[in-house]
């Protein structure tokens, strides 16, 4: 997304000191500032990729072919990205780190079987369609270690008919906890 802050990849000593002297000017008083890591997927600006990636071709409003589907190797760098930037966040000296998994980013779409029309291991049942936020939690868990507080912003619901459920985030949420998650966000929409 055009104007947020990026840590893709490495960063030069001045990234991360300008990363450092804004964890530090955001946490004057005691505030704590925790940083949300997000994807857009199939959401994503045509300022920044022309051709937005997902679970499955299906793009928004259920065009399919508008959306390049993630192939196994992508899907695992990507997991690897957001657990490379949670180590940033953290050496930057935040007080926590989200994974944005709600509101139709790429976390999001595929817990949707509205959108992950997967067969593969990605897709298919809860537990397959849950795979890419929970390997992300354990990646991004091993890059900060068992203090640093790590949170996921997940849906209650997609607010769809045959969409990710209520019934199903009670279930992830069990399987968050098992994870060891600190801290769930439970927010809605598509």
């Amino acid at each position: 997304m055009p104007h947020v802050v990026s840590a893709d990849g490495p960063q030069s000593q001045d990234q991360l000191d300008r990363l450092s002297a804004y964890a530090e000017a955001s946490m004057v008083a005691g505030n704590q500032c925790w940083v949300q890591l997000g994807h857009p997927g199939r959401q994503a600006s045509p300022l920044v990729n022309s051709l937005p990636v997902g679970p499955s071709d299906i793009g928004l409003g259920g065009v399919q072919g508008a959306v390049e589907p993630l192939t196994d190797a992508q899907i695992i760098e990507t997991i690897e990205r957001f657990a490379f930037a949670a180590g940033v966040v953290k050496q930057c000296g935040f007080s926590g780190v989200q994974l944005h998994g709600a509101h139709g980013y790429l976390v999001s779409s595929f817990l949707n079987p509205l959108v992950n029309s997967r067969t593969d291991r990605w897709g298919g049942s809860l537990e397959n369609r849950a795979r890419l936020l929970l390997d992300t939690l354990a990646a991004m868990r091993e890059a900060v270690g068992p203090d640093f507080p790590v949170s996921v912003k997940v849906n209650s619901s997609d607010f769809q008919h045959g969409g990710f459920s209520l019934g199903d985030m009670h279930r992830l949420a069990g399987w968050l906890d098992d994870a060891g998650l600190d801290l769930l966000e439970i927010s809605g929409g598509n």
